[in-house]
């Protein structure tokens, strides 16, 4: 059935029971509150908060990229998400600040700093970006999962949306962290490792890699330049801080020792992700003949792997998507509804009528999230607008931090100039060379 193992199809459906009984019925049932639905309570350890972070973290769609620029260029392909490597002790430094603001979102953070005007700004970009992430995320593994099942990709990106829509609605954050700490937990070792020792027996292990040129192992190449990798870990150094689930995952903690779980889960992320970059050079051994890259994972499992373990993996790579699109959802509703509509156009409302329109806001952004899949078919694509965005975002927010004298005006100076930058290298210059050829 759906061209899968009946082995496989239990574990996938059973893995589905779990998340929404976990999702619907326990994270409905604690969720009273808008910190309950925004941030989970807040009252969260330093283990959980690890487990929750390290799931939100990894969407499965780092896989997918990473793997399939190894698969072409080697393992240069890495620096799409090790461009975060430096990042993350940043990372670390900004969560005990953030963690001691006390409030729900970033958007509330900046207007403690900068004023109501510009945090209305972030707060409509930032729900943006987080629609955009999710749309990354699901397509990333439908085309996975369209590779290993009978359903198409557009039939995949339903499913996930269908799910995570159920469960976040339900519960918003407090669904998301408990669901998580299952999903984290597949991810860590599951998704990670499960596939590791039958791809390396099958493409000849050590021996198989020595036969490479030596350029795959190279961590520049002629589509990876070492200005390239410059660029990228200079983009996500300035834009990680102004990411608005970075503040979200942060808040769940008890405390500031908790919150610093953000840096060390990410930390773990950044090995795995090097993992991924290995896969891809083993996904190249196995099947040089695929002709895209970001489908090598479907068809090499399918190979592979045996009953149940395959049903494993493609749970895992559902868990991968589902923990990280519950939390950018519910990230997105707190800037919408939590700032834009709760504090600027209707501050007079009841508990229960903002976590209606939370839970709305949250399924309306999946929802939105699968349609932009319709028109945006390459996970390269996802990923180059949302940073660009996120890049001269967090400009403000170091300035904010460091200099005390930074103020509003400067910060509408900061974005202003950044969007005409953007506008002028991305989309006006190479306008011009084109009229001038």
């Amino acid at each position: 059935m759906f061209g899968l193992h009946c082995a496989d199809l239990a574990v996938v459906l059973a893995y589905f029971a779990a998340i929404l009984y976990v999702g619907v019925v326990q994270g409905g049932r604690r969720t009273k509150s808008l910190g309950d639905f925004f941030v989970a309570g807040g009252k969260w350890g330093p283990l959980v908060s690890f487990i929750f972070i390290f799931a939100s973290a990894i969407a499965g769609n780092e896989a997918v990229v990473v793997s399939g620029e190894a698969f072409r260029g080697g393992l240069s392909g890495v620096w799409y998400w090790w461009s975060f490597l430096f990042a993350t002790p940043i990372y670390y430094l900004f969560s005990t600040y953030y963690r001691r603001a006390r409030v729900y979102n970033l958007a509330e953070f900046l207007e403690m700093r900068y004023g109501r005007g510009v945090s209305a700004l972030y707060a409509v970009i930032a729900g943006v970006i987080c629609i955009l992430f999710i749309g990354m995320f699901v397509l990333a593994i439908a085309k996975i999962l369209s590779g290993l099942t009978e359903l198409s990709v557009t039939q995949c990106v339903w499913l996930i949306t269908a799910i995570v829509s159920a469960y976040v609605y339900s519960g918003g954050m407090m669904s998301a962290l408990l669901t998580d700490i299952l999903q984290g937990l597949m991810c860590l070792f599951i998704l990670s490792f499960v596939m590791l020792p039958f791809l390396w027996l099958d493409v000849g292990g050590m021996s198989a890699l020595r036969s490479l040129p030596a350029e795959k192992w190279d961590f520049t190449s002629e589509g990876m330049t070492l200005w390239t990798v410059l660029a990228l870990n200079l983009s996500a150094m300035v834009g990680g801080v102004a990411a608005p689930w970075i503040y979200n995952w942060i808040a769940v903690a008890r405390d500031e020792k908790a919150a610093t779980q953000c840096a060390w889960g990410h930390l773990w992320k950044r090995v795995i992700t090097l993992l991924f970059a290995i896969y891809g050079i083993l996904f190249f051994l196995h099947s040089p003949e695929v002709s895209d890259p970001e489908a090598a994972w479907g068809v090499v499992m399918k190979d592979i792997l045996p009953p149940v373990l395959l049903g494993l993996l493609i749970a895992s790579f559902f868990a991968a998507a589902m923990s990280s699109a519950d939390t950018y959802a519910t990230t997105s509703s707190a800037m919408i509804v939590d700032f834009i509509y709760r504090k600027i156009l209707r501050p007079a409302g009841s508990t229960l009528h903002y976590l209606f329109c939370a839970r709305l806001w949250a399924v309306g952004s999946i929802v939105i999230a699968a349609l932009t899949t319709i028109w945006i078919g390459s996970i390269e694509q996802y990923v180059k607008l949302p940073l660009s965005l996120s890049s001269f975002l967090g400009t403000p927010i170091y300035f904010g931090v460091i200099w005390r004298r930074a103020n509003r005006t400067g910060m509408w100076w900061s974005l202003g100039l950044g969007s005409v930058s953007y506008l002028l290298i991305t989309q006006i210059m190479p306008l011009a060379e084109l009229i001038d050829r």
